[in-house]
């Protein structure tokens, strides 16, 4: 019998620690539970209100089950909640508390992972924390942006410590909570394959995903059509096919909000360099460690489909993934380079790492004031716009018919506050538009 390792499970309580410290500090920044909830995130209420009343996925009572909303597990957990006895914005609160905590402890145990030191993880994970502006404003919304980072995360540090099963299994749980992970998944896939064909294991890495990956991927698919008629989010359906794009500004338009301040686009000009650096290093075999390399590909990846998908919206919670992925590729630059770049000379190591931690320090500098603003914006265009449609929906009830009261509508709150049926125009919770 093995000795328990009490060095570990002391350094994970301690991770633990910090990271509940940093949930429960922006949650009381943000103080959710007493201000509205976003547009969008009372659509999701409107289904916990069904949800408390034995409806799964359920918009219209008496429509059945849909697929409207683009966080499935955002669904079923805050869903699971409210028939416990929940208030449907207390739930959705609730899951964000908790997925922000363990989203934050899978950062720093990705940070320990490439830098083997709890000291520098902390150090690191409190760069990566203080520097992420849309991070912070997405996190206690109301959607799924903390749920759905977690399990990113947990994603990418199976990846990273080259635990294939549950990598793989992730992968589907991933692309399951939301559809855009569905590159990030193809892309560490490939890496995957390339380095089991370089090590003449294919067929065996093929039968791991195939059993890991691609079964549950097929139940989902099975599960899915039964319960809804159709495994991809109606919300994606309606955005991609029914609905007007957004218009484009510019030719980068979804990089705009990024950019829009000289913070912001001296920080993305530190992060690009970082990311140019971390890949050409990577390619040169200058570095050895793949952290760095790895979060620069996927945060071009990610924002390459953006591009495909709809770049004129410009929505903030569209950005904590690529934000989160550009920020831990500066973050793992300078130990990589501590860690794992043995073929440099010395004075050319010291001068990549001095590069490298300049860089560091740059992003963070420019971008803590973003950061440090985040959360007092997000609650004042809560309590503007949202109490403004509050009393739509209030209005709503008042003017309705009593006797079949209908709603034709396109907004959250109005929908989630109308005792009655509620028709949908944008497709994205209505069936029977399509």
């Amino acid at each position: 019998m093995h000795e328990p390792d009490h060095r570990s499970s002391r350094t994970l309580i301690l991770l633990l620690c910090a990271s509940l410290f940093a949930a429960l500090w922006l949650y009381s920044r943000m103080n959710p539970y007493y201000i509205p909830v976003i547009d969008d995130s009372a659509i999701v209420m409107r289904y916990l209100t069904n949800s408390q009343k034995g409806h799964f996925f359920t918009y219209n009572i008496g429509d059945g089950p849909v697929f409207g909303i683009s966080g499935f597990w955002l669904g079923v957990s805050a869903g699971l909640l409210s028939w416990l006895g929940l208030a449907p914005q207390a739930a959705l609160m609730t899951v964000a508390l908790l997925a922000s905590t363990l989203f934050f402890l899978a950062v720093l145990r990705i940070l320990l992972h490439a830098s083997g030191s709890i000291v520098v993880a902390l150090v690191l994970g409190g760069c990566v924390f203080s520097s992420a502006a849309y991070m912070q404003k997405a996190m206690f919304l109301g959607l799924e942006t903390p749920l759905h980072l977690w399990l990113v995360a947990e994603m990418l540090l199976a990846f990273l410590k080259d635990r294939s099963r549950l990598f793989y299994l992730l992968g589907a749980v991933c692309i399951v909570s939301k559809l855009d992970a569905a590159f990030l998944v193809a892309f560490l896939v490939s890496m995957k394959m390339v380095q089991a064909w370089q090590a003449g294991a294919l067929r065996a890495e093929f039968k791991t995903a195939a059993i890991c990956f691609g079964l549950p991927m097929l139940v989902w698919v099975v599960v899915a059509t039964l319960i809804f008629g159709n495994p991809v989010p109606q919300s994606f359906l309606s955005k991609f096919f029914l609905r007007q794009k957004a218009p484009r500004t510019s030719w980068f338009p979804f990089l705009e909000p990024m950019i829009d301040s000289h913070r912001g686009f001296v920080s993305m000009l530190f992060i690009c360099c970082a990311m140019v650096l971390a890949v050409v290093a990577r390619f040169k075999g200058w570095l050895q460690d793949k952290p760095s390399a790895t979060f620069a590909m996927l945060f071009a990846g990610t924002m390459a489909l953006y591009y495909v998908y709809n770049p004129g919206e410009k929505m903030p919670w569209y950005y904590p993934l690529p934000e989160f992925l550009a920020l831990m590729c500066v973050a793992c630059l300078p130990i990589g380079v501590v860690r794992s770049a043995p073929g440099l000379p010395p004075m050319a190591k010291r001068a990549f790492f001095l590069v490298s931690a300049l860089l560091l320090v740059g992003v963070v500098s420019q971008r803590l004031p973003l950061s440090r603003n985040a959360v007092p914006e997000a609650r004042a265009w809560q309590t503007v716009f949202e109490l403004e449609r509050m009393e739509a929906g209030l209005l709503a009830n008042k003017v309705a018919p009593k006797e079949r009261p209908v709603l034709w509508n396109g907004h959250g709150y109005p929908a989630y506050l109308f005792d009655g049926y509620v028709v949908d125009y944008a497709g994205l919770n209505f069936r029977k538009i399509w």
